[in-house]
């Protein structure tokens, strides 16, 4: 167990996972959000882990969208 602070550079480096798929990085937060005050919570998060890319994540979600609309307007046609 490695304790501190940590970032995305610390667990990936030139899109390589540099920690083995199962591992378990653990973070303690302080959470406000209730009327009953402040309190610590604990998330965890499994590897492996991925970095969002949101370019590639809307040329498939505009990919698939056409393809709908493809599809809708041949019916249309039928």
């Amino acid at each position: 167990m490695r304790e501190g602070t940590f970032g995305w550079e610390d667990l990936y480096k030139d899109g390589q996972s540099l920690v083995p798929d199962g591992t378990v990085v653990t973070q303690w937060v302080e959470d406000d959000t209730l009327a009953t005050g402040k309190y610590t919570k604990q998330r965890q998060y499994t590897a492996p882990f991925s970095l969002a890319n949101r370019e590639a994540d809307y040329r498939v979600a505009w990919a698939f969208f056409e393809k709908q609309n493809e599809t809708a307007a041949g019916a249309a046609d039928a």
